[in-house]
């Protein structure tokens, strides 16, 4: 079986890419056939895989262990310079799992998504003697203002693995966020996903559930996020509550692979 794939990124967030059109007769979607393409890099295993129906519109998001994804807003970043290939234009309503999210193409080769506001769905706990809060970005958080040095990030991912699996308090999981304010309007997140298993080069959800705790403990409304691989501005509007998040991304290749 032959497939056509789109190779992208987004702060090093990396993604395989299916027109949904494109699809041949027969193919059918399950975890086997997602880590199949998500490997299809041998020296580089992609973090997820989408399938874009871009005449509906529609994305549906898989993490490379198969397991679908309400939100990822990286991936969207990219999806944005895909449909601008395809139509010639800047502006997309793009239905993903979370809901309804505009993206539109701004200058410097920046895509922006626009973003719901966050809903707290705890208020501030202790896990693994660290102080959080689990929040819904679009993507479940949980988001851990660090006050220490930056442990090693094998560390990191062990004390996120153990709040990762804490069944008790997240029955399917959570991603964990843990962020340090670099000044009033920056800060700096790191985020072990679940789904990848892994501590990340970037994540948007992440980021973005990180700055909106921020920039409303602090009444803010612009705030810079840096990750291990690149960053995302942020703008808040408190009083209409509409918000987004901005960046880059870069298609890598598109080819023909044997499936």
């Amino acid at each position: 079986m032959k497939l056509q794939v789109i190779k992208a990124n987004a702060n090093n967030n990396q993604f395989i890419i299916l027109l949904k059109k494109q699809l041949p007769n027969g193919f059918k979607i399950n975890d086997l056939v997602i880590k199949k393409i998500c490997q299809e890099l041998k020296s580089n295993i992609v973090d997820g895989l989408i399938i874009l129906d871009d005449d509906s519109l529609t994305v549906d998001y898989y993490n490379n262990d198969g397991s679908w994804e309400t939100l990822c807003i990286n991936s969207l970043k990219c999806i944005g310079l895909i449909l601008n290939k395809l139509y010639s234009k800047k502006e997309f309503n793009v239905l993903c799992g979370d809901g309804t999210h505009l993206i539109r193409l701004i200058p410097n080769n920046n895509i922006r998504i626009n973003m719901p506001t966050p809903v707290y769905k705890t208020k501030e706990i202790i896990i693994e003697k660290l102080k959080g809060y689990y929040i819904n970005s679009g993507a479940k958080h949980f988001v851990v203002n660090l006050l220490d040095e930056w442990p090693e990030d094998s560390i990191l991912k062990e004390i996120a693995i153990k709040i990762r699996y804490n069944l008790k308090i997240f029955p399917s999981g959570v991603n964990v966020n843990f962020y340090k304010i670099l000044d009033k309007n920056s800060i700096y997140v790191k985020t072990y996903e679940k789904g990848i298993e892994k501590m990340m080069p970037s994540c948007g959800s992440g980021s973005f559930a990180c700055a909106y705790h921020h920039a409303k403990i602090n009444d803010i409304n612009n705030i810079l996020v840096y990750n291990d691989k690149g960053q995302h501005v942020i703008d808040l509007d408190f009083s209409s509550n509409i918000h987004s998040i901005s960046g880059l991304a870069l298609i890598e290749y598109e080819k023909e692979i044997i499936f």
